[in-house]
C-alpha cells in the first residue's frame, strides 16, 4: 500500500537505521488524510447550512465539533519536519477519532442520552481549541512556506554566483 511505503535515509546502509527512526513520506500521509478531511469538511458545511433552515440535533453538532478538533490535531501534527512511525500512528488515530466523532458519536449520544450530559460540556471548549489550532497551523504553514522559499532562493543565488565566478575565470 502506497501509504506505508518507507523512505529510508542512507546512513551507510539500511541495516544501520533503527526501526523506530524510519522516516515516512509526509506527502503520502497528507494525501490520504486530506481527502477524508476535505469531504467531511464539506459535510460539516452542509450540516451548518441545514441548521439555518431547520435545527439540527445538538448531538450532531457536538459530533461535528469534536471531529473538527481531532482533524485540527491531525493537521497540526503534520507540521513537523520529520515524520516517524509514532507520528504516523498518532496522525492516523486523530483521523480515525475525527471520523468516529462525525459519524458514530451522534448516533451513540442519541441512543444513550445520559452520555450527552457528559460530552455536552466539551462542545464549546472543543470549538475554541480547534479554531485556535487551525489558525495557529495556518500561521505556521505560511511561515514555513516563506522560510523554505527564502532558503531555496538563497541556495539558487549561491549556485548562480558560483557559476558566474567559474565563468569569469575562463
Amino acid at each position: 500500500m502506497k501509504l506505508f511505503k518507507l523512505q529510508q535515509k542512507s546512513l551507510g546502509g539500511d541495516d544501520d537505521i533503527p526501526k523506530e527512526r524510519t522516516e515516512y513520506k509526509k506527502s503520502e500521509l497528507e494525501a490520504s488524510s486530506e481527502l477524508i478531511i476535505f469531504f467531511i469538511g464539506i459535510s460539516i458545511m452542509i450540516l451548518g447550512t441545514i441548521n439555518t433552515i431547520r435545527p439540527v440535533p445538538k448531538e450532531f453538532l457536538l459530533g461535528a465539533t469534536l471531529a473538527g478538533l481531532f482533524f485540527a490535531f491531525s493537521d497540526y501534527y503534520l507540521l513537523k519536519s520529520k515524520f516517524f512511525k509514532t507520528d504516523l500512528i498518532i496522525n492516523l488515530t486523530m483521523v480515525f477519532l475525527g471520523v468516529f466523532c462525525f459519524f458514530l458519536l451522534p448516533v451513540i449520544l442519541i441512543t444513550f442520552p445520559s452520555l450527552f450530559n457528559v460530552f455536552g460540556q466539551f462542545g464549546d471548549i472543543a470549538t475554541f481549541v480547534a479554531l485556535g489550532l487551525v489558525v495557529t497551523g495556518l500561521g505556521l504553514k505560511t511561515y514555513s512556506s516563506k522560510r523554505n522559499f527564502l532558503l531555496e532562493t538563497k541556495v539558487d543565488l549561491l549556485k548562480l554566483r558560483q557559476k558566474n565566478e567559474n565563468f569569469a575565470k575562463i
